[in-house]
């Protein structure tokens, strides 16, 4: 049979030869006339070899067929497509655009360990952490992780070893990626070892090549490197080859074009059929990685790390895989820090299927065959066997899995043989949980009062039947012993609540003699730097837990003691390892007192409320007296001693007229006589560095903080003291949300700040004010007050700040003297504000008018909008003229609250809604008033309607007040016509 190609589809394979691009079709006796001329090519050229048609002279013009030939080919360059071979079938790709086809500056980046890139590089860079924020390491025994199928590895995790992989595959791991190479000169150095250790422990190998390329030509380019690296590795075409496309450079609108030239090459040149496409789950889409182009979802292997995977929560099932973690640990790896990305398998792709079921489990048990047999995995036909028993008997071991095949139960453990760490299987029949079952006749006390009894020697079935409650010291008759994988077990008889019962006790819990225990307080030092400690006090049979090493010197809290045929154990806590323990400790291996040492030096009392002992000071030390009444009086020193307690010296003093001698503690002892004065003031910290100290300071007085961020704050001052070192003052303060009281040095402090020379005019403003002769400190003289001088001049030349706020020096006149000194700010104002009481009524006008706390200056604070208020009546009570206008008081309601505020002549008005009147009315009040203007505060009474009760008024114009509605018109009062306003209740038609 005869394969054809058509010709206008052959064009196209001058941009790469390699590839077969033409439109294969089967001749038949059915083709129509109206069918492309065809090139007969035969059967066995696999390559597909055609001749090129590149100019029409060259097709023979003998016949119709030649002349639809040469349309057909003038036709395909107009649109200059492509058909590419792949994945089975023939597919057209557009061309590309010239920029990209054209790349002639593009280089293949050069790749080394320095700078190569690996599965999952997008996770580390920032802009990308958003959907990939697994960033810490997991452990492979972490239960609630999704499966681990396979694993894919770089140089990053260096050379593997058989071990290793078996130690991953006894955890579930069934196959490895290995990255081969990058770009076109990068090939992994670890691959050769990777691969070969990882086929040697039964692991399907498939391998990954991180990909640069950008257009046709870059991606034939690195799929050949790609494809030589694994033939030279002995990767055959069944191998799975993974394009890893997830650099950022590639997404240039043709990725899914550029990832088909690679695939194709790697298939049709090299034979690999089975090509998958890996990058971040986000670029799978039409318009980057386009699966429905490239081979479906099944071509897929997507990467996305949530912070916390769950075997509950499986993404992305649709593809072949999920990379769903980058720092992988697994337990047993023999390099400790070791991590590695992680992979769950959804189609066998990567990673071979299981034959049987693997539980894990947790037991210890006991080889008893020394002739068993040891498999890589649990026993089917045809499982290696990669060691015997022989010099195991009796060794106990840690299951850590189970299975079971038609072979029977086997169990997976650890084991050392011949100095390596290995992993194997071992069948159930070659395991015993109890051995070494025996009969003895025993006395022996119970010695601890929480340990539990069994109903036989402790394995994960036993039942627990009892515990050690009320029982601790008596006696336990011992008539049987065991051994489990959890310890040797004694079987006997011992009475509790009166009730004799019986039961299985381990070993630790119990001792061949009485131990009592004695609770103490008192503090030491350990002086051997290799004792044992053990978990009680030692007696034969209690096991050691720690040594000293490293605690020589180190002070110890002594809580317990107790004496054993093996001498005098304390109790104490400790850390080792950043582990809190407790322990107990032979009294030898410890000492109470050290660096005991003679001394000629003269201090002095420093603690009103010291004590004073017969011998330095532990838990056994006498109080002889007090330092009550000789605080600062001389202590001649003649011995100094160290205790978990502190240092301290032995001397003479004198109390009550008499010689006494004694030990004193350090803290209650100086060099330096200090006295303290209480006082009272403020000041500044103008020391960002400066020290904080328990009190005042000499030599030996602890720092308990600096200044750092205090610098500026203005500190109460309680007391201060004089020392060899300074002046000291004694202060509050507040350091990370705790209250503190400590003390700071003079020189670290200052009372006045901000000093700056000034020239303005304030007035005073408070009649009770006082005036300084410096910026008020605790020391500062009051030369004066501002009593008779409100709203009076106040000429300021300078100003300055102190703890008690900010002042003002400068010039006034009282009693006709000039007289001068410093006054609080906040009894001046730079404006005259005189206030007048009133009494009036007004409408507000301006719907937008501002509302101010005070009549309105400079620096006055905006309160509120009339807004919603216009046209409302309001009563005002004070006035106030300043540069900035006249201004009422007055109170209004806003939202609720009752406010007071002060607002702009000019945003109210007295007299509104004036207009013309030509009504008649009657007087209706006796005793109504008439004004010369409708009525307001500042309205004249010019007469009375007395004795016209039922007169006419004739009007003329009417008007509104806050006093309500006014009418001015004309009447007749004793034969004599006047005019005035009358209000409207006073009159009516």
């Amino acid at each position: 049979m005869k394969k054809k190609i058509s010709i206008y589809a052959s064009l196209t394979v001058l941009l790469s030869p390699s590839i077969v691009m033409a439109e294969e079709v089967i001749t038949s006796s059915s083709t129509s006339s109206s069918q492309d001329t065809v090139i007969d090519v035969s059967e066995e050229s696999r390559d597909m070899e055609v001749t090129i048609f590149s100019d029409k002279d060259e097709i023979s013009k003998e016949s119709s067929e030649d002349s639809k030939v040469e349309k057909i080919v003038e036709t395909k360059k107009e649109k200059e497509a492509e058909l590419i071979f792949f994945n089975g079938e023939w597919i057209e790709i557009e061309p590309e655009p010239e920029e990209i086809a054209g790349m002639e500056k593009y280089e293949q980046p050069e790749i080394d360990e320095s700078n190569q890139n690996v599965l999952g590089s997008f996770n580390s860079m920032i802009q990308l952490r958003a959907s990939f924020s697994e960033p810490r390491v997991i452990e492979s025994n972490n239960q609630s992780i999704p499966r681990i199928d396979f694993v894919d590895v770089s140089s990053h995790q260096g050379n593997i070893s058989v071990a290793d992989y078996q130690n991953m595959k006894k955890q579930g791991i069934t196959g490895v990626v290995v990255k081969l190479t990058e770009s076109t000169n990068y090939i992994n150095p670890n691959a050769a070892n990777q691969i070969n250790n990882a086929k040697a422990a039964g692991l399907k190998v498939s391998a990954y090549h991180f990909s640069h390329f950008m257009n046709k030509d870059s991606a034939i380019v690195e799929a050949r490197f790609f494809a030589k690296a694994a033939k030279d590795f002995g990767l055959d075409s069944s191998t799975v080859m993974v394009n890893d496309a997830e650099k950022s450079t590639m997404n240039n609108g043709r990725i899914t074009e550029n990832s088909i030239y690679f695939a194709s090459t790697l298939e049709n040149e090299f034979g690999f059929k089975r090509v998958v496409h890996y990058s971040m789950a986000s670029w799978f889409t039409p318009t980057i990685l386009d699966m429905a182009r490239l081979g479906g979802d099944l071509s897929s292997w997507k990467a996305e790390f949530p912070y916390s995977p769950s075997k509950n929560n499986l993404l992305h099932q649709e593809s072949s895989a999920w990379q769903w973690g980058s720092s992988t640990h697994f337990v047993g790896d023999s390099q400790k820090n070791r991590i590695f990305d992680t992979n769950i398998d959804y189609s066998n792709t990567f990673s071979t299927p299981l034959k049987y079921d693997i539980y894990p489990i947790t037991k210890k048990t006991f080889i008893v065959n020394d002739l068993g047999a040891i498999y890589n995995e649990p026993y089917i036909s045809g499982t290696i066997r990669q060691d015997t028993t022989e010099g195991m008997l009796n060794q106990m071991i840690d299951i850590t899995a189970q299975s079971e095949t038609g072979y029977g139960l086997w169990y997976q453990f650890s084991y050392v043989k011949a100095g390596i760490n290995k992993v194997g299987w071992l069948k159930s029949t070659d395991i015993q949980d109890i051995i070494e079952e025996k009969e003895i006749d025993q006395l022996l006390y119970v010695n601890l009062e929480n340990g539990a009894v069994y109903d036989t020697p402790y394995t994960e079935t036993t039942k627990k039947i009892g515990t050690t409650a009320n029982i601790k010291n008596k006696e336990f008759k011992v008539s049987k012993s065991a051994k489990t994988g959890y310890g040797v077990w004694y079987f006997g008889n011992y009475e509790q609540d009166n009730t004799k019962k019986s039961g299985w006790i381990k070993s630790t819990d119990l001792v061949n003699e009485l131990v009592v225990i004695t609770p103490i307080s008192d503090k030491t030092f350990i002086i051997n730097g290799n004792a044992a400690i053990y978990e009680k006090p030692y007696v034969e049979g209690v096991k050691r837990q720690d040594v000293t090493t490293g605690m020589d010197g180190q002070v110890i809290d002594l809580t317990a003691k107790s004496d054993t045929t093996f001498g005098e154990w304390y109790k104490f806590s400790y850390v080792k390892s950043g582990l809190k323990k407790t322990g107990w400790i032979k009294s030898t291996d410890t000492m109470n007192t050290i660096d005991e040492k003679k001394e000629n030096k003269m201090l002095y009392i420093s603690n009103e409320n010291g004590a004073v002992y017969d011998t330095p000071y532990t838990a056994s030390t006498q109080k002889i007296g007090t330092t009550n009444g000789f605080k600062n009086k001389e202590f001649k020193v003649s011995k100094s001693a160290l205790t978990g307690y502190g240092l301290w010296y032995f001397g003479t003093y004198i109390q009550d007229k008499e010689k006494k001698s004694g030990w004193i503690n350090t803290t209650d002892l100086t060099d330096n006589i200090v006295v303290t004065t209480p006082i009272s003031d403020k000041t500044f910290i103008i020391n960002n560095n400066g020290a904080i100290y328990e009190k005042p300071y000499v030599e030996g007085v602890k720092r308990q903080d600096v200044t750092t961020g205090m610098s500026g704050q203005v500190i109460d001052l309680t007391a201060k003291s004089t020392t060899f070192f300074g002046e000291w003052y004694e202060f509050s303060y507040v350091k990370s949300g705790i209250k503190k009281v400590g003390w700071i040095k003079s020189t670290d402090t200052q009372s006045i700040i901000e000093e700056a020379k000034e020239n303005q005019v304030f007035s005073i403003i408070n009649e009770k004010g006082a005036v300084y002769d410096s910026p008020y400190t605790a020391s500062t003289q009051k030369i004066g007050t501002t009593e008779g001088f409100k709203n009076k001049e106040f000429k300021v030349s300078k100003s300055a700040k102190t703890g008690y706020g900010l002042w003002y020096y400068g010039e006034y006149t009282q009693n006709n003297t000039k007289k001068v000194g410093w006054i609080k700010s906040v009894d001046l104002d730079n404006n005259l504000n005189v206030i007048t009481p009133i009494t009036d009524k007004t409408f507000i006008m301006n719907n937008n008018g501002a509302i101010y706390e005070k009549p309105y200056v400079e620096g006055v604070k905006r309160q509120d909008v009339t807004t919603g208020m216009s046209g409302q009546v309001i009563d005002l009570t004070a006035k106030s003229t300043t540069s900035f206008g006249e201004w009422y008081e007055f109170s209004y309601v806003k939202s609720g609250i009752k406010k007071v505020g002060w607002i702009k002549s000019t945003d109210t008005q007295s007299i509104i809604e004036e207009k013309n009147e030509n009504s008649l009315f009657t007087i209706i009040n006796e005793n109504g008033a008439v004004y010369d203007s409708p009525y307001t505060a500042d309205t004249k009474k010019i007469g009375t309607t007395s004795g016209f009760k039922n007169k006419e008024f004739k009007t003329s114009k009417s008007a509104k007040t806050g006093y309500g509605l006014w009418y001015y018109g004309e009447y007749t009062q004793n034969n004599t016509k006047k005019v005035g306003w009358i209000k409207s209740s006073d009159i009516k038609k």
